[in-house]
């Protein structure tokens, strides 16, 4: 495979959800009707007995009022994610929006001329409590969290006229993909060709509370140990998989893609007996979890320097999630380290 950039084309593929519209009377419903059954009148029972009452779907989490407060900012995010996907020197680019509401189509043509984006729209994911949506919840057809899932039978049909040009990126609404980012994609995944390793990426965000760029997703307010991390070392790089390789992206190419199709991770139902992670992670978390080489837990990789007593992720591996709001929530902000500083060499 060539990692000549002008020579490929991309195929993106983003998840949008729309919230529908809700009013005084469905939120006073739904703080009812999420009391009135057994779950909740047992759970007292669980609180007396164990201190806790477990799984508790009637109640907020820490990030729902902070994700209210940014909802007005969400088209920004995109139009930016949009933008640079559009810089990206690659031979063809076609991205595919998908929604369960139009309102998507219309926003972003307040921002920009979006024309050769593809909408796909699944109306049926009309269903949001205001108070929770479990991506833990699997019985529910009309769950937000299914949306995320509906991409794969797009990348499953663009993967019939596909050849060993062709890629496959699947992305958050919120999150910047760079020309550094494919650029360092397509190098390392030719020095990794043999080892069934799949580049990866980490997720940052810029915390105005500590004034640093943080992983949100590496969690315990503690670092890594070096050792004890799978590695691997080719051509001067080193690759390690972190303890929690989520990124909510995945990139393919066709060779992978195939594999993709073809395997547990691509079916909601299968995916499950992969790894724990919920709806949305795991219709993000691609072949990471598909056959791993052995010592590794997971296929997906990034490369780090050594820089005094850390070893830090390369620039080009990492992935600006711009609402920044995870690092804003004081409940958990202690817990995300320096993304330079999740690696300690001991």
């Amino acid at each position: 495979m060539s990692t000549e950039n002008s020579l490929y084309k991309l195929n993106v593929y983003i998840t949008h959800f729309v919230p529908p519209k809700s009013n005084m009377f469905t939120k006073v419903k739904q703080f009812i009707t999420s009391r009135c059954n057994t779950s909740y009148i047992r759970s007292w029972a669980r609180l007396l007995k164990y201190r806790t009452r477990g799984h508790q779907p009637w109640k907020k989490d820490a990030m729902t009022q902070v994700r209210a407060n940014d909802y007005p900012n969400r088209y920004k995010y995109l139009s930016k994610v949009l933008d640079e996907l559009a810089n990206l020197k690659v031979n063809q680019l076609v991205i595919n929006i998908f929604s369960n509401s139009k309102e998507v189509e219309s926003e972003l043509a307040k921002l920009g001329s979006y024309s050769k984006v593809k909408f796909h729209y699944f109306t049926k994911y009309n269903k949001v409590n205001v108070f929770n949506n479990s991506p833990w919840v699997y019985d529910d057809e009309r769950s937000p969290w299914m949306l995320t899932w509906e991409h794969k039978s797009a990348l499953k049909r663009d993967l019939i006229d596909s050849d060993e040009n062709t890629l496959f990126l699947y992305i958050e609404n919120d999150m910047k993909f760079t020309q550094k980012n494919l650029n360092y994609w397509l190098k390392a995944k030719s020095k990794l060709v043999g080892t069934s390793l799949i580049p990866a990426f980490v997720r940052v965000e810029e915390s105005m509370n500590s004034n640093q760029w943080v992983s949100i997703d590496h969690f315990g307010g503690k670092p890594s140990m070096f050792k004890n991390l799978p590695k691997y070392s080719t051509a001067g790089e080193v690759y390690v998989q972190l303890d929690n390789p989520y990124c909510a992206c995945y990139l393919l190419d066709e060779e992978l893609a195939n594999e993709f199709v073809n395997s547990k991770a691509f079916n909601e139902k299968t995916s499950r007996e992969l790894t724990w992670w919920d709806i949305g992670a795991r219709a993000a978390m691609g072949l990471g979890f598909v056959n791993p080489p052995t010592g590794f837990k997971s296929r997906h990789v990034v490369p780090v320097k050594k820089a005094g007593n850390y070893y830090q992720i390369k620039e080009e591996a990492k992935l600006h999630h711009l609402p920044n709001i995870y690092s804003q929530v004081v409940a958990s902000s202690n817990n995300y380290l320096a993304v330079d500083k999740i690696i300690i060499d001991e």
